[in-house]
């Protein structure tokens, strides 16, 4: 193996999670909340939150497959991975644009970047297979979480110091959010460059014809998902996988992306947020070893199984949550599973697919998880605007979880591997 490559694969996860903890998780949506969106009620805050979750999703589910397809004809893997991540960069730049009240320009921003993110994650996940061997990939994909949790916890105690202490450097509080989200933008573009640089694309494919237009690629690449949907027939465990990955990724990451805006909305103080999602920063890394240490030497479906149950105990402890150290308690047991449940399924999956078509499966893999994404934001948006209570919305996120438990169950990880060799 590659060891240069595989630390630059790891970078650009430390390179990511600072957007995903600023911009997706914590300070964006309570400046979304606060600033923005001042002059909305605090139910419609959360649900226009929502909204921008499921409409971003949405619209990587349209373009993925097209990409993927082009991606594979003419080896350009890397090329999209750059240019999702030049996108994404660009609008956390152009966010310190935003003033009080322009909560529609901040949903813009916020919709083109957070497209970018899940684009250039469907791609970099791909390369996971182009850098380490299956017997490895528990390993390296854990490591690769583990380690953008301190980036994205450091970027937070900086962000907090900023917000907290703004008047001390001349600054108002919504300039010192603007270079917090601009400060994520050059992380994220100076830590994925040695990606850029060291990681390639070891076996392109050859499905598509070089000399096909763009255009013709992109409707290529949607009758490729067909195709390979249909083609799920001759792997029935990669499917059920793939299934039950739908439903409770939908769960995890409306939880992920909702918890800060349903926090402010019960009136929890803004500091006792930012501090349980650095709490999870924190502690997500040594659980995130640990649960990799455990599936290493176990099951890798078992701990998976046992992260969803906890994220069943977040939901029901999430309904009735009230006071702050509620959210306390929740914090804490989100980062004991935030982290392996994300990296133990983008392994287990990197090891049943087939080997020769790990982009094609990959993107198929994304667009599970983003069509998923779109269902539970816009289901708690909508329950929570009907009810006047988000805590509905959290509620009914419990059906998820179920539902990818108990098809998880069914999908016997030997015979999926069995089955990938064909």
């Amino acid at each position: 193996m590659d060891a240069k490559a595989i630390r630059s694969w790891i970078l650009y996860d430390c390179a990511i999670t600072p957007f995903a903890t600023i911009i997706l998780v914590i300070i964006m949506p309570l400046f979304f909340k606060q600033e923005a969106a001042y002059t909305l009620s605090p139910v419609e805050s959360t649900a226009y939150w929502g909204d921008i979750n499921w409409m971003a999703a949405a619209l990587i589910v349209l373009f993925a497959p097209a990409l993927g397809a082009i991606a594979d004809a003419i080896d350009c893997k890397k090329t999209f991975l750059k240019i999702f991540t030049y996108i994404g960069v660009v609008a956390c730049v152009f966010m310190f644009t935003i003033e009080r009240g322009d909560w529609i320009l901040a949903f813009i921003l916020v919709v083109i970047a957070s497209t970018a993110y899940s684009g250039a994650n469907i791609f970099y996940d791909a390369f996971l297979n182009d850098i380490c061997k299956a017997e490895y990939r528990d390993k390296i994909s854990l490591q690769g979480y583990a380690w953008g949790y301190p980036t994205g916890g450091l970027f937070l105690i900086l962000g907090l110091l900023l917000l907290n202490f703004h008047n001390s450097f001349g600054l108002s509080k919504i300039s010192a959010a603007h270079i917090i989200f601009v400060s994520v933008g050059v992380c994220w573009f100076s830590l994925s460059l040695p990606l850029f640089r060291h990681v390639n694309q070891k076996e392109p494919s050859k499905r598509y014809s070089a000399f096909l237009t763009k255009r013709q690629l992109a409707i290529a690449g949607w009758k490729k998902v067909f195709k390979t949907i249909r083609k799920l027939n001759k792997y029935p465990e990669v499917l059920k996988f793939l299934v039950s990955f739908w439903f409770y990724s939908d769960g995890i990451s409306t939880i992920t992306v909702m918890a800060a805006s349903y926090a402010a909305e019960l009136g929890i103080n803004e500091q006792h947020i930012i501090l349980s999602v650095l709490i999870i920063q924190f502690l997500a890394l040594p659980f995130t070893l640990l649960f990799g240490k455990i599936a290493s030497s176990k099951s890798s479906k078992l701990c998976l199984i046992c992260s969803l149950f906890i994220y069943l105990l977040i939901v029901f402890l999430g309904f009735f949550m009230k006071t702050a150290l509620d959210f306390y308690i929740l914090a804490f047991l989100i980062s004991l599973v935030l982290g392996s449940s994300q990296a133990i399924s983008r392994s287990i999956f990197s090891r049943i697919i087939p080997k020769k078509q790990t982009t094609e499966f990959f993107s198929l893999f994304g667009l599970t998880s983003k069509f998923g994404a779109i269902l539970g934001p816009f289901i708690l948006a909508r329950i929570g605007l009907l009810t006047g209570e988000t805590r509905y919305g959290i509620a009914a996120l419990a059906i998820f979880f179920i539902i990818g438990i108990i098809i998880l169950f069914k999908v016997n990880e030997e015979k999926a591997y069995l089955e990938s060799k064909q």
